[in-house]
């Protein structure tokens, strides 16, 4: 079933009616008073657009592929050609009783980029044994979308497919825009959030290291002295970092965790480094990180232990200042 938030609707009726907001919004507000309020805002929006000819459903044709741009939230019956862009680790859970697998996938077109979130195990082992590679292109089929802190994003269930390189599908140059995150102050985020924030790095802890499959970049076992990769068994590793930092914005701070490659991109550092990491290393990165203006993105996590919120970062990138002036 499709679902038009407000704003969605509102702005469908803009541009085909040149009409403004506070026209709609007054619209709207008559049509709630004339029913007594037994409708939704969403409901009397629906009631104005049919009003004025505004047909909402003519563009959006589920039995047609859609462009990424045109997605809606709350749609089932999804699909779309993309281009792989960012392919994830899979990630295991067992929450509330239940217990599975999740990966998920950027692909883009020439409207936009978007995740697609896949939940069905029998792809999610495909996806395992390498399905697609970055640049591939992948029709996806039966998916259905869902809000994520702002985001439109495509979820796969068991009746979804992929379909990698069809003969019929091409991708020009992908657009390079993305759905634009969010920004909040640490005082705002809360347990779960996927957003950026903007301060300065105030402390810096020694890293921890860890070993990584050469071939799938997961973690490795030590057994008898060699590394054993649960997907490729004995392999060979290579070192990997976690780097803790506290972030401040002034309106509070939060311990911000970086894992592997996302620590070079708030530290200058080789594999060799990390191979022969040593205190003046350290002693190095404190210099150049301490007072440090960045944003981080990431994933807003409750640390139980400690009963605090942290973020684990997905990237970090420094501060362009013409951009921070457009935000003024």
């Amino acid at each position: 079933m499709l679902k038009f938030t407000y704003d969605q609707i509102v702005d469908k009726i803009k541009e085909e009616k040149k009409i403004s907001s506070e026209e709609i919004s007054k619209l709207v507000d008559e049509k709630i008073k004339q029913l007594s309020d037994l409708i939704s805002k969403e409901g009397a929006a629906h009631i104005v657009a049919n009003q004025l000819g505004v047909k909402l459903f003519e563009n959006i044709n589920v039995e047609r592929e859609l462009k990424i741009k045109d997605i809606p939230r709350g749609a089932s019956n999804i699909s779309l050609v993309g281009k792989v862009l960012e392919i994830r680790d899979v990630v295991s859970f067992n929450k509330n009783g239940r217990s599975g697998k999740v990966v998920n996938f950027t692909v883009g077109d020439d409207s936009g980029r978007m995740r697609i979130v896949v939940w069905d195990e029998p792809i999610i082992h495909e996806i395992e044994k390498d399905m697609f590679k970055l640049e591939d292109i992948v029709r996806i089929k039966n998916g259905y979308s869902r809000d994520n802190n702002g985001f439109v994003e495509i979820h796969l269930g068991s009746s979804s497919q992929i379909i990698v390189n069809p003969k019929d599908a091409k991708i020009g140059e992908v657009a390079t825009n993305q759905q634009k995150l969010g920004r909040k102050k640490i005082e705002e985020v809360k347990e779960g959030d996927y957003t950026e924030i903007f301060g300065t790095v105030v402390q810096l802890f020694e890293p921890r290291f860890f070993n990584v499959c050469k071939k799938c970049g997961k973690k490795v076992n030590e057994e008898n002295g060699e590394f054993v990769c649960k997907e490729h068994g004995k392999t060979e590793h290579e070192k990997r970092g976690v780097l803790n930092f506290f972030f401040d914005d002034g309106s509070s701070n939060i311990r911000v965790v970086g894992f592997g490659d996302v620590i070079n991109q708030l530290v200058s550092f080789s594999q060799e480094d990390i191979d022969n990491f040593s205190p003046a290393l350290f002693d190095e990165w404190r210099k150049e990180a301490l007072g440090k203006q960045v944003i981080v993105e990431g994933k807003v996590n409750k640390n139980e232990m400690f009963n605090r919120l942290e973020m684990v970062a997905r990237k970090i990138r420094e501060v362009d200042p013409v951009e921070l002036l457009k935000e003024v």
